[in-house]
């Protein structure tokens, strides 16, 4: 029988594991781990914890996808049905009770099908890029669970670039955390190893230079390592094969799922054997057919398999070790090679020798053209070619570029009609991030109307050519990915010990959300961050001295109503902003919470209500260092003439509120309003105090305000006193 000592430390790391976790799936795993450390005998000093975590538990099912359930899970969570079953009355809720049957019964359907053969896996929607299934091993050892594996959808783009590269531009938009990460390395050499299969095979030249941009659709995993060199080679040249003309097309199996390292040469390497266990176990109980592993692997991976079958009688699994990247292509099982007409052949081949506009079909020169910059340069060589300034010409669509001279050096033009903002210091910075003496051209693209080309950074060198180029949006990550022009998006660099980072901001609407995404001076992506509102990069300091930079980000919340402040480390920014509960129109549940340092809201005051103002807005004062830590304006009204009426939030290094100072102009204001009859009469002290108590900040256990933890803090100073 578990004592009292045992449940309450396991209890507690249950909470901290609920806190962490970023999906109802692993909430759903922490808790069935905690509940299977019980034994049969009840002590009575469980039944509190059976009515606080049964009711996680049976939300958490709700929400989660029966398909990432493994026997082992299913057996806990039927033992634990069993368990509960056996209990008192009124120990457990019959409604969680029933909830969780019903998700027993879906895990279990699931897994039956699967072992039936019952179970249709479709292809992926080939219109958002090249789709191919990866098995990663995941790693949350701060929540207490084991590894296990896990199918991922990889998506893979190609786009032609300027030959003069030295090498082609790759861009792991998710997981890549660092710039020397594990999966940069590896989609490198499988980008080396296409371009060398390509060339042998289709007779592309290798000098042809591509930005190729991998997608994981991670959905709240965390994993690292090199397994995924062979769905990256595969991925890129069927990319690669769908903007270049080639006689073969090229289409992933839906059936067939990747793990192996990949060498720039083609040779596939070995991997973790241990972690290789893992995905086979993961890849046996899906729908997949087809797994492909190194050939080196293959009598271990054989026997394991073996055991899995002998175990699940009907389920088959057929496993492939391959000694090389040809090997897999030219295996129909997992890619299929399908010969193009000669007529449609000769037909791609004109339209990428004539390169004319008048010709080329209407669709792919809309797509062309929404997705390329491209430069105008002086023929004339000019001693002084270091741009320090530019002039945009709206109608004509183009930034002029000048020296120090005045001296027009080259002109950058625009295939879309874009805004005025675009040549502000808001989208448009000129900053030598290189360190070479000579300014590079940072561009955050926007437009008026929600088309493509909207939410893209460009940087350019100082001579106009394209150094790389991003995408601003994080996919997948919020309630809705259309990118489109609102006020509040912005480019900015930031010092970072000796280094430079890139901070970016794109918006979109309906739900708004401002994504922000932090970047190495080379491209490389260091994390990101969805604001659910308006985000504007105002700040960055190293609050603990710690040799960190923290980004301010002066923020709105659209579903609290009411101004914020977002405070991220670049380095290991991740998720959306809270809240994270449902409305009833939209589902936020879902959302992976994010990592940020701190986050602070400033709720409407009474002035901005008795005006009927939906909300208060972010001060255009933005955020401050000052002698103490930092200061934040918050606007509660603004007249006809655009003036605000302010009030200033000053704030620790511990990140607390600690003084409120209103404006005179809000003083004025909010007197009027009291002569008007629309808000009380209150003494100036007491009215500053409440505004002090009413901020909020986000806590794991959710929202707490000043005032709560200035009287949690005087009820320990009393009892202190009082013993």
């Amino acid at each position: 029988m578990p004592n009292f000592l045992q449940i309450e430390s396991e209890s507690e790391r249950l909470r901290q594991a609920l806190r962490l976790a970023p999906s109802p799936e692993l909430e759903t795993l922490c808790a069935l781990k905690f509940f299977a450390g019980l034994k049969e005998e009840l002590p009575s000093f469980v039944e509190p914890y059976i009515k606080e975590f049964i009711p996680r538990l049976s939300d958490a099912s709700r929400k989660a996808d029966p398909r990432e359930f493994l026997p082992a899970d299913a057996a806990q969570l039927s033992g634990l049905l069993e368990f509960l079953g056996g209990l008192p009355a009124g120990i457990c809720p019959e409604d969680d009770l029933e909830r969780l049957r019903i998700f027993h019964r879906k895990i279990s359907d699931y897994l039956t099908s699967v072992r039936n053969g019952a179970i249709a896996v479709e292809a992926e929607d080939k219109g958002n890029g090249i789709p191919l299934k990866a098995l990663f091993v995941e790693h949350f050892p701060e929540l207490g669970l084991s590894p296990r594996g896990r199918i991922l959808i990889l998506r893979v783009w190609a786009e032609r670039i300027s030959a003069k590269n030295e090498m082609d531009d790759v861009d792991i938009r998710n997981p890549l955390l660092k710039s020397n990460d594990s999966f940069l390395r590896q989609a490198r050499d499988s980008v080396a190893a296409a371009h060398q299969y390509l060339e042998q095979i289709h007779n592309l030249p290798s000098r042809r230079r591509y930005r190729i941009n991998f997608y994981v659709d991670h959905n709240g995993a965390r994993f690292t390592g090199d397994s995924l060199g062979v769905a990256f080679a595969v991925g890129a040249i069927a990319a690669i094969a769908r903007i270049e003309v080639l006689r073969e097309r090229f289409d992933v199996s839906p059936l067939a799922v990747f793990s192996g390292a990949l060498s720039a040469e083609g040779k596939i390497e070995p991997i973790d054997t241990d972690g290789l266990k893992l995905k086979i176990y993961r890849a046996f109980h899906s729908g997949l057919k087809y797994l492909v592993i190194p050939r080196e692997h293959i009598d271990d991976c054989w026997a394991f398999l073996k055991e899995l079958e002998s175990q699940h009688p009907g389920r088959k699994l057929e496993l492939y070790g391959a000694e090389d990247l040809l090997s897999v292509l030219s295996d129909p099982r997992f890619v299929t090679r399908s010969k193009v007409s000669p007529v449609s052949y000769q037909a791609r081949k004109t339209v990428q020798a004539v390169r004319n506009p008048k010709i080329e079909i209407p669709t792919l020169l809309a797509l062309m053209s929404l997705l390329a910059f491209f430069s105008v340069k002086l023929l004339t060589p000019i001693e002084n070619d270091n741009p320090v300034k530019f002039v945009f010409d709206e109608n004509n669509k183009v930034i002029d570029f000048y020296n120090s001279g005045d001296t027009l050096l080259w002109s950058l033009k625009t295939p879309w009609t874009v805004t005025q903002r675009l040549a502000q210091e808001l989208n448009t910075i000129l900053k030598d991030i290189n360190k070479d003496g000579k300014n590079e051209v940072l561009i955050l693209t926007l437009g008026a109307e929600r088309t493509p080309e909207i939410a893209w950074f460009y940087c350019f060198s100082f001579e106009g050519d394209t150094l790389f180029k991003r995408f601003c949006i994080i996919p997948h990550e919020y309630i809705v990915d259309t990118p489109y022009s609102v006020d509040g998006e912005y480019i900015r660099v930031y010092e970072y010990g000796e280094e430079e980072i890139i901070v970016t901001t794109a918006a979109t609407q309906t739900p708004m959300g401002s994504y922000a995404r932090f970047w190495t001076t080379d491209g490389d992506s260091l994390g990101w961050f969805i604001n659910a509102g308006g985000s504007h990069p105002c700040l960055a300091d190293d609050i603990g001295n710690d040799g960190d930079l923290e980004v301010f980000f002066h923020n709105f919340n659209n579903p609290c109503s009411c101004a914020a402040l977002a405070i991220v480390d670049p380095d290991s920014a991740w998720g959306c902003s809270p809240p994270y509960d449902s409305t009833e129109s939209r589902d936020r549940s879902k959302l992976k919470r994010g990592s940020q340092a701190a986050y602070l809201l400033f709720p409407q005051t009474d002035v901005s209500s008795a005006y009927d103002l939906p909300y208060n807005n972010p001060g255009n004062d933005g955020v401050w260092k000052t002698e103490d830590g930092y200061a934040v304006s918050i606007s509660e009204y603004s007249d006809s003439a655009g003036r605000g009426y302010y009030i200033i939030y000053h704030f620790d290094k511990d990140l607390r509120v600690k003084m409120v100072m209103p404006t005179d102009q809000f003083r004025r204001l909010r007197g009027r309003t009291i002569r008007e009859g629309k808000v009380p009469d209150i003494p100036w002290d007491d009215y500053i105090a409440h505004l002090l108590d009413t901020v909020t900040y986000w806590t794991d256990s959710g929202w707490v305000t000043e005032g709560q933890l200035r009287a949690a803090e005087n009820s320990k100073k009393s009892s202190k006193i009082s013993k």
